[in-house]
């Protein structure tokens, strides 16, 4: 599962994994994706993953907000 969350400073994308769909484990302690991520594009927030699984790979849109109340669509590719 991906998902939206907010560290006190930073909006990012992070992800939690289950084996059976009640329990849940962060993947990381890490943000899986944030706004320094997108540079050289000042974003100022990211939030709002769908991921879809296709041809084995993992392929992510979500929305990056440039300046408020501008959000963009950005696009992120499993290498």
């Amino acid at each position: 599962m991906y998902y939206t969350t907010f560290d006190q400073s930073n909006w990012y994308i992070g992800k939690a994994v289950s084996s059976n769909g009640i329990n849940w484990t962060f993947a990381s302690s890490e943000p899986g994706i944030q706004p320094s991520d997108l540079l050289p594009w000042s974003v100022e927030r990211v939030a709002y993953p769908s991921v879809l699984f296709e041809n084995g790979k993992r392929k992510m849109w979500f929305s990056g907000m440039v300046s408020l109340p501008q959000w963009h669509i950005w696009y992120a590719e499993e290498q």
